[in-house]
C-alpha cells in the first residue's frame, strides 16, 4: 500500500513538473509571436512614416510652385503704371503696386488713430489685393469707366480665381466685403484708397510733375466714410494742393459723351 502511494506521488510530481514546463513553453511561444508582430508593425509604421514624409515633401513643393506662380503674375503690377497719371502728364508715375502699398500704409495708420478694434489682417488683404484684376486687364483710366464697367467687375473676379488659385476663395470673400462697403474695415480701406489718390496728386503737384488741376475735384468730392481723421488729412491736402496749383484752371478733357452726360 505504501509503495503504491509513493509511486502515485512521484508520478503526480512528474506530471506537475511537465505541465509547468509545458505552460512556460506556451508562454514563451506567445511572447515570441507577440514580439514578432510588434516588430512587423514597427517596420510597417516606419515604411508608412517614410511614405508620408515623401508625400509631405511633394505637397510642399506643389505649394511652393503655386506661391511662386502667383507672385510672378502679381509682380506685373509693379510694371503697370497708373494710367490716370500718365494722361495727366506725370513723368515716371507710380505703379499699381505702389498704389496698393500706400493704401495699405494709410489704412493701417488711420486705424491706429481711431478708437475701434479693426481686423488689421482683413484690411491688409483688402488694400493689397483690391487691384488684383489688373494683373491681366492692366490699369484703366476713370474716363474708360462708362465703356468697360459692364464687364470689368465680372472679368476681375474671374482673373482673381485664375491667378490666385487656392488663395482665391478667401481673398474673394474679403474683397466682396470691401466692395459692399458695410463693415468698418471696408469703409476705412475705401477712405484710405481715395485718400491715397489725392495724396499722390499733392506729391506730383509739389514736384511740378504733370497737371494736377483735375484732382482739385477729387479733394472736393472726397468721402471719409465717417472717419474724422481721414477727413482732416484730406482737408490739409486740399489746402496744400491749391497753393501748388496757384489758381490753375482745370480743362476737362476726355469725359464728353454723345448723351451729354
Amino acid at each position: 500500500m505504501c509503495i503504491c502511494l509513493n509511486v502515485t506521488m512521484i508520478l503526480a510530481r512528474q506530471y506537475c513538473r511537465l505541465s509547468i514546463i509545458s505552460i512556460i513553453e506556451e508562454i514563451g511561444d506567445h511572447v515570441l509571436q507577440v514580439g514578432k508582430r510588434q516588430l512587423i508593425k514597427s517596420n510597417t509604421l516606419k515604411i508608412k512614416s517614410i511614405n508620408l514624409t515623401e508625400v509631405i515633401k511633394m505637397n510642399n513643393r506643389e505649394q511652393a510652385n503655386e506661391i511662386l506662380e502667383c507672385l510672378c503674375e502679381i509682380s506685373a503690377l509693379t510694371n503697370f503704371q497708373r494710367i490716370g497719371w500718365v494722361l495727366a502728364g506725370v513723368r515716371d508715375p507710380e505703379s499699381v503696386s505702389d498704389h496698393c502699398f500706400e493704401t495699405a500704409l494709410l489704412a493701417y495708420m488711420l486705424s491706429r488713430k481711431i478708437d475701434y478694434s479693426f481686423d488689421i489682417g482683413k484690411m491688409m488683404v483688402m488694400a493689397l489685393f483690391h487691384e488684383i484684376g489688373e494683373t491681366r486687364l492692366t490699369d484703366m483710366p476713370r474716363r474708360a469707366g462708362p465703356y468697360v464697367k459692364a464687364f470689368k467687375k465680372k472679368a476681375e473676379k474671374e482673373i482673381l480665381f485664375d491667378v490666385m488659385g487656392s488663395f482665391a476663395e478667401d481673398i474673394n470673400l474679403i474683397l466682396s466685403e470691401f466692395e459692399e462697403k458695410e463693415t468698418p474695415e471696408a469703409k476705412l480701406v475705401e477712405a484710405a484708397e481715395e485718400l491715397q489718390i489725392i495724396f499722390r496728386s499733392l506729391i506730383y503737384a509739389k514736384e511740378n510733375n504733370g497737371d494736377m488741376s483735375e484732382y482739385r475735384n477729387d479733394v472736393a468730392k472726397y468721402s471719409s466714410e465717417g472717419f474724422n481723421i481721414a477727413q482732416d488729412i484730406a482737408t490739409i491736402i486740399g489746402e496744400k494742393l491749391e497753393k501748388y496749383l496757384n489758381g490753375k484752371e482745370y480743362w476737362k478733357i476726355g469725359y464728353k459723351h454723345k448723351d451729354g452726360k
